[in-house]
């Protein structure tokens, strides 16, 4: 892997995705020294046990401004840098060896013998986080001069010459506020330090709301007016109550003849915590002629390793190919396919319609097996109402926002009787999460992938597919 720099802004979002990591064995914690050289110079030095010696990436930033130094395996545990100025620096280190661990460590570094900066002039400075965003600054910085300059830059565009400002951030995040004291005198005299502060108060403050028009033969073009005062919107998710989907801020889609509720989540581009508001309209189609629904769902069923397909419709469907991503098609609709090899597929069903209507839909799916050759991945394909499978006597609900990547809310259409039990399981059908009386489930603990979240009254339960991405 090539050494690369990347941003400081870049790094905020890099440091969120690091601290915000839970594998399943977490045994790595990173460590490091500091020798002071000649001249500015400065040796660090880490020790990361449980990291991989070789496929492990470190990330240093050295707190004076300067890019993120990044190395891959054993080069990245030592790294050297020349600070031009004299001052006390706030050093980070992170590492990241997936999927077994990721451990960051901050520490302190002072320079006294600098050549570049021979007034000794050491910028410093403490923060104080208030309420809804507001952060206090106070300047430490050492040997100025009446004259002495301060620059800031607080890491979300914000900047200030004030000598100790204060700055509300709009959005919670992870971000790198940066001071640069210059002397301003005949002899260059500058110092910098970076102190990192992370936002989580800042209110959320998010409206979802939409409209939609009804066009011809069953087209539905729906159009948001969400707005969003504190941060912008930085994911739509569209559910249109029949299998449907769309990540889009103003999509159309196809119904056929029926009543549907159709559902908009937003969410915000903040980092954390996630900042998210739902809302609902119902849709009567009546005026489609013709039209052919592909949608299709997978869920796991009792038995381990098969798992049930599941058609939106089957209703007036003449003619079904099922394409399950390994080269092998089916072409009838009820049908079953056995995988003999794990890996990411792309299953797509086509359909035609009697009135002569053809759609197709695909998703895809990790696809795992047991180290055993004999035991093999299956998928049988059943009805709207398998037995077994007690969805059709459960009040439906729908899980917003899908994808996610930090917390996921359960809305029932029309009320669950009774306390909700809600579990989550991996495509393997091992139960990961577990919530009981709750409508909400954190799910940032979660790695990237396939899930399957379910909730039950303790009479009936329902299942619906849950996608992890960050």
């Amino acid at each position: 892997m090539k050494h690369i720099f990347i941003t400081f802004r870049n790094l905020a979002l890099l440091i969120s995705l690091i601290t915000g990591l839970k594998s399943t064995a977490q045994s790595c914690t990173i460590s490091f020294t500091s020798t002071n050289q000649a001249n500015g110079g400065v040796t660090f030095t880490a020790t990361a046990p449980g990291a991989n010696s070789i496929t492990a990436t470190y990330y240093w930033q050295f707190g004076d401004g300067s890019a993120t130094y990044t190395a891959t395996g054993g080069a990245g545990l030592f790294a050297n840098h020349t600070y031009t100025a004299n001052g006390t620096y706030t050093v980070n280190v992170f590492v990241m060896s997936l999927p077994t661990c990721s451990s960051g460590a901050t520490g302190v570094v002072t320079v006294t013998n600098s050549t570049s900066n021979p007034c000794n002039l050491g910028a410093s400075f403490s923060r104080t986080i208030g309420a809804n965003g507001l952060v206090n600054y106070t300047n430490l910085s050492t040997n100025t001069v009446s004259g002495t300059t301060y620059t800031w830059n607080f890491g979300d565009g914000g900047t200030s010459n004030a000598v100790n400002p204060s700055h509300t951030y709009t959005s919670n995040g992870f971000y790198i506020t940066t001071l640069v004291a210059s002397n301003n005198t005949s002899v260059a005299c500058t110092g910098t330090v970076q102190v990192a502060v992370t936002i989580t108060n800042v209110p959320c403050n998010m409206n979802a709301s939409f409209t939609h028009t009804l066009g011809s033969n069953g087209n539905v073009m729906f159009t948001s007016t969400s707005t969003s005062t504190n941060s912008s919107i930085g994911t739509y998710y569209w559910n249109f109550g029949d299998g449907g989907s769309s990540t889009q801020a103003n999509p159309s889609h196809v119904y056929t003849n029926g009543t549907y509720t159709a559902y908009l989540m937003i969410s915000s581009s903040s980092i954390s915590p996630t900042c998210f508001d739902s809302t609902s309209a119902v849709i009567s189609i009546t005026n489609n002629t013709c039209n052919a629904n592909a949608n299709f769902s997978l869920i796991p069923t009792g038995t381990p390793k098969n798992w049930w397909a599941i058609p939106a419709n089957t209703v007036n469907v003449i003619a079904a190919t099922w394409s399950w991503g390994d080269g092998a098609t089916s072409n009838t609709l009820m049908t079953s396919h056995q995988y003999s090899v794990a890996g990411m597929y792309s299953i797509c069903l086509s359909v035609t319609a009697a009135c002569g209507a053809t759609a197709t839909s695909c998703s895809s799916y990790s696809i795992f097996k047991a180290t055993e050759t004999s035991q093999v991945y299956n998928v049988s394909v059943v009805g709207s109402n398998p037995t077994g499978l007690s969805e059709q006597n459960f009040v439906a609900f729908e899980v917003m926002p899908n994808p996610a990547n930090d917390i996921v809310t359960l809305t029932f259409v029309e009320g669950a009787a009774g306390k909700v039990e809600i579990e989550v399981m991996d495509v393997t059908g091992k139960q990961v999460l577990s919530v009981s009386g709750k409508s909400t489930v954190e799910v940032s603990g979660l790695q990237n992938g396939i899930y399957f979240i379910k909730a039950s009254t303790g009479q009936a339960s329902a299942t619906k597919k849950l996608i992890i991405t960050r």
